[in-house]
């Protein structure tokens, strides 16, 4: 019995860790600003919810906790750290 209330316990847990992101909108864009020279220095990525709710979740509270915009790294891309 003790067994049953934990394994609720642990699935309840794990759905509140997995559901902390806000939903994202069916779709949306995300425009990035770079520095190189070549072009205009910027590119857009289009998300479409459908294809991965999860990771369209995710995408969007990093995107809405300006995440990708933050300057406290050395090389300039936090989401993929140097060496």
């Amino acid at each position: 019995m003790i067994f049953m209330y934990l394994s609720w316990l642990v699935l309840l847990l794990a759905h509140s860790v997995f559901s902390a992101d806000p939903q994202s909108p069916d779709k949306f864009s995300v425009v990035f600003q770079t520095s190189v020279a070549s072009g205009d220095g910027s590119f857009t990525l289009d998300v479409d919810r459908s294809l991965s709710p999860l990771g369209a979740d995710r995408f969007y509270a990093l995107v809405k906790d300006e995440f990708f915009t933050k300057t406290n790294n050395v090389d300039g891309a936090a989401f993929f750290p140097c060496c």
